[in-house]
């Protein structure tokens, strides 16, 4: 009965929901034939029309009459009853109930308000309070609290179920004899224990049946989570039920109402206000209330309505992630079954466990669309889903996927490449301008341009094709993609590239034509150094975007100084204006007029020199005689140098510190953007081969070929010209030749690395020429390809989700005896069961030698302790011993002398005492 509740509760709700939608569409048709906004008039029709969404409480409970609800009909007294559409003679759709009426709403008074004729009771509606709203019934929280405590009852042990068993065996043969004899008051006496019995032995798999069968009610974790009432969507995740319910994978299903609630928190920001209502519509269900909601709340809540259902989204994601041994019922029936109040984990459990756990992740993480979903949600939610262990277990599978591992090789080398022969090619030829030049060498200047403009167009190529993905998956998606700072690092170098080629290339072909006049240039323009000078540290910075998300602290050192430069952008521009106002402060005290410099209103020199002065340049006032300058100087260093420079220190700490507390947030973000241009190129891949894209792939290819072609023979044109102006003695065609056979060695390898790597992603790769079937190519490039590619660069990449052994264990170990009468006890056992379990998880070779190496330096430190304190203990007892023989000596020594002054002092006929006698 309590899981019927539950289902009822979530059919009657649904089916409310697709009312409104249903009725919500027919008020944007209205809304979308106004022009030029929402008029009074129109306003006025849908108010009407959202009231007739609502009935009175007091009626439905006269029509109930005190009766069993029909729950095949959501009619509970929180809901409208429903209006079923219907179809005219003409095919239109009609939504009449019993009486004839249109939703409670008569047709003469709709064509009424249609015709413009407001109702005398539209300025009283206007003034009703919308009441609190509570769309979780007690009736299903209790339900829930009831389950919950039902299956948290106390197990059977193995020795009641043995003899159950038994015991049970026996009855039913003596249950069967009576029968068979007609025994009738003897076998049914018997019959109840059986029953009894067998009612025992369904205690050990009860609870799993509930759990499956409560897991199983369709759309069950949307509607709990879809409830307005956070602190009522708390209490009930919070239930140890409900995280076996999450635990279970039927709770999960297909997961596409999880992609839809995803969905709607990102399309209603790009929407228009009237196709708002019908997102919005998805979690209005304030049904409990007598008064409906007004149009312009409506309108006002419909992007807040649709936020909510992102965040219920993010928050199921960190419920899941917060599942711990505990909530496993395999797990919860061995610890029940445990004889003593202290029940420990074994290390089947965590097998267990986690065999379970990632079955889950991998359901969850292979949601179509889930990343490029996760990348435009707002950054509060992004962050919060990307701190969740269920997605970072999902970018770590796909940062060390095959293709991941390959397409970070090739980018790594293309970079690498475009640095260098940037360097080599237009970097250099603009110092050979001068027709005079003798230092020009052609074969270098055509080898480092033509790779580079190859590796430019192999980058272009790439990047167009991700954006055509992205766009056809989701026009949100590209364009909050197109507009950050990283796609800006990835896309600007490679145009400021071709914008420093083409021109550089002309300019030199032009100079080296012109080498017998004298009146042609000689230096070189300025803004082809400008173009050069911003171009080389762009191509650098480019670099660290590539290599930010495979390391940890690499990543939280680049990500930490973006964040950085975003906190002081408000103290920049206070720092500005201080500087400014000192620096035309002191141009105005320190000018004096002569005939060889003029006055400037704007002085370079004033703001260099307010910028020196911050930096400690305090020359200023001994090259000026104004009195007035000391006092502007003091109060200029005091404010600018002293405060804002201190405060500036303070910003910057407080930054990377917090930079560095969320360091693998901040790694989890930069891995969602990669991954989510690795799916996109993987997705416009599948679309060609599928034949989506039609002629696209082609017309690109030949652009690209065409354009390599083109500026191929420039150069070669540019290089003949040198040559000739040099004097060097070339045959004609040479550097032709030479620059087709450069064509098509760079051309094969543009090839080789783009089929690779797209082999790779559509598993078509096969090793030495051996055909192989899909599974068994991808098991090789996992065993082979990427555990090499892994092994060559272990050391420089972290993974997010590494080992989370000791925190499941900490977390299972306080949900365990969290609220009992042993908790006291339970938490002075929790650090030696945590040392004794992952003690045993330390199976790795690297783990056992870390550990062997941290407990011989350990002996080896108390060996040296230990000799250490011998040593002073035997010197303390060699000092005692001294001291003791010593104080012996002379006790000995002061008696003997005693003796002696005795002796001597006695009269000469009295002592006769030999020389002999007194030595001994």
């Amino acid at each position: 009965p309590f899981t019927e509740v539950i289902a009822r509760w979530i059919k009657s709700r649904r089916a409310t929901r697709k009312l409104l939608t249903m009725k919500m569409g027919r008020m944007n048709s209205l809304a979308a034939s106004t022009r030029g906004g929402l008029g009074t008039r129109s306003m006025r029709i849908i108010k009407r029309l959202s009231d007739t969404l609502m009935v009175d409480r007091e009626n439905e409970d006269e029509e109930n009459d005190g009766n069993v609800q029909d729950f095949d009909r959501p009619s509970f007294s929180m809901y409208p009853t429903l209006v079923e559409p219907t179809e005219d003679k003409g095919g239109a759709v009609k939504y009449e109930d019993d009486e004839g009426s249109l939703g409670g709403l008569s047709r003469n008074s709709f064509s009424n308000i249609l015709d413009g004729e407001a109702t005398s009771d539209d300025d009283e509606d206007d003034d009703d309070e919308e009441e609190e709203v509570h769309d979780l019934p007690p009736m299903v929280e209790w339900s829930l609290r009831m389950l919950s405590a039902i299956v948290e009852l106390p197990t059977v042990d193995a020795d009641q179920l043995g003899c159950s068993a038994s015991k049970q065996k026996t009855l039913h043969d003596s249950a069967s004899s009576f029968e068979t004899e007609g025994g009738l008051s003897g076998s049914m006496q018997q019959s109840r224990k059986l029953r009894k019995l067998q009612q025992t032995l369904s205690l050990v798999s009860f609870d799993e049946v509930v759990v499956e069968k409560v897991a199983k009610i369709p759309h069950l974790v949307e509607e709990l989570l879809l409830i307005e009432d956070k602190a009522a969507r708390t209490r009930v995740f919070d239930l140890p039920f409900m995280h076996k319910v999450l635990f279970h994978e039927e709770s999960l299903g297909d997961g596409r109402w999880f992609m839809d609630m995803l969905t709607r928190g990102v399309e209603h920001r790009n929407e228009h206000g009237s196709h708002r209502i019908h997102h919005g519509s998805q979690m209005s269900l304030n049904c409990g209330n007598r008064s409906a909601r007004s149009p312009s709340s409506v309108f006002q809540s419909a992007g807040l309505e649709a936020q909510d259902n992102a965040d219920a989204a993010v928050f199921y994601l960190e419920s899941i992630s917060s599942l711990n041994l505990v909530d496993d019922l395999h797990v919860s029936h061995s610890l029940r079954s445990q004889k003593g109040s202290h029940p420990r984990f074994a290390n089947s459990d965590l097998r267990h466990f986690r065999k379970k756990r990632n079955r889950l992740y991998h359901a969850i993480g292979g949601l179509k669309g889930l990343i490029r979903t996760l990348c435009v949600l707002e950054g509060d939610l992004m962050s919060r889903a990307v701190s969740t262990p269920v997605i970072q277990r999902t970018l770590d599978k796909k940062m060390f996927s095959p293709f991941a591992m390959t397409q970070a090789l090739y980018n790594g080398l293309i970079h690498v490449i475009i640095v260098v022969t940037f360097r080599l090619g237009p970097g250099p030829a603009m110092l050979h301008l001068s027709p005079k030049d003798k230092w020009f060498c052609a074969q270098q200047y055509l080898i480092a341009n033509m790779l580079l403009m190859a590796c430019v167009l192999y980058c272009l190529k790439t990047e167009t094709q991700v954006a055509v993905a992205k766009y056809s998956l989701s026009p949100r998606l590209f364009w909050s993609d197109a507009l950050t700072f990283w796609k800006f690092l990835d896309v600007i170098p490679l145009f400021m590239i071709i914008f420093c080629v083409i021109p550089i290339d002309y300019t030199l072909r032009n100079r080296a034509l012109q080498a017998g006049d004298e009146d042609a240039a000689i230096g070189t323009p300025f803004s082809l150094r400008a173009a050069v000078v911003l171009t080389t540290p762009l191509l650098w910075l480019r670099i660290l975007g590539h290599i930010k998300m495979w390391n940890l602290q690499l990543a939280t050192f680049i990500l930490s100084s973006v964040e950085i430069m975003k906190e002081i952008k408000w103290f920049l521009v206070v720092l500005l204006v201080a500087m400014a106002s000192f620096s035309q402060m002191f141009v105005s005290l320190s000018y004096e007029p002569s005939e060889d410099m003029r006055y400037q209103s704007f002085s370079l020199q004033g703001y260099l020199k307010a910028y020196t002065m911050m930096l400690g340049d305090f020359d200023t006032l001994s090259s000026s005689s104004n009195p007035s300058l000391a006092f502007l100087f003091i109060v200029y260093t005091f404010g600018v140098t002293i405060v804002l420079l201190n405060i500036l220190i303070a910003i910057v700490s407080d930054a990377y510190a917090s930079s560095t507390v969320s360091s693998k947030k901040l790694l989890a973000q930069a891995r969602i953007m990669f991954v989510s241009e690795m799916s996109a190129f993987n997705n416009f891949h599948r679309m060609k081969e599928e034949g989506n894209c039609g002629s696209l792939n082609t017309q690109m290819n030949a652009g690209l070929i065409g354009l390599a072609a083109v500026l191929t023979q420039g150069f070669v044109w540019t290089v003949e010209a040198k040559d000739e102006q040099m004097g060097y003695d070339i045959a004609r065609g040479a550097r032709a030749y030479e620059a087709f056979v450069l064509f098509a060695a760079f051309g094969g390898f543009i090839w080789f690395m783009r089929s690779s790597m797209v082999d790779i992603l559509l598993a078509t790769w096969c090793p030495k020429g051996r055909p192989m079937t899909t599974e068994a190519r991808a098991e090789w490039t996992n065993k082979y390809y990427t555990g090499q590619l892994y092994d060559l660069f272990s050391n420089g990449i972290d993974f997010l989700q590494e080992n989370d052994d000791s925190r499941l264990l900490r977390e299972s170990t306080e949900s365990l005896y969290d609220g009992s009468s042993d908790a006291k006890s339970g938490a002075q056992m929790t650090k030696r069961r945590l040392y004794e379990m992952q003690k045993t998880l330390a199976g790795s070779r690297k783990d056992l030698k870390a550990e062997i190496k941290h407990a011989t330096e350990e002996l080896t430190m108390k060996l040296q302790e230990a000799e250490t304190s011998s040593n002073k203990d035997m010197a303390k007892l060699e000092e005692r011993l001294t001291s003791t023989m010593e104080n012996m000596i002379s006790a000995s020594e002061q008696r003997l002398i005693q003796a002696l002054s005795t002796i001597m002092g006695k009269r000469d006929d009295e002592c006769s005492i030999s020389l002999c006698d007194i030595s001994i």
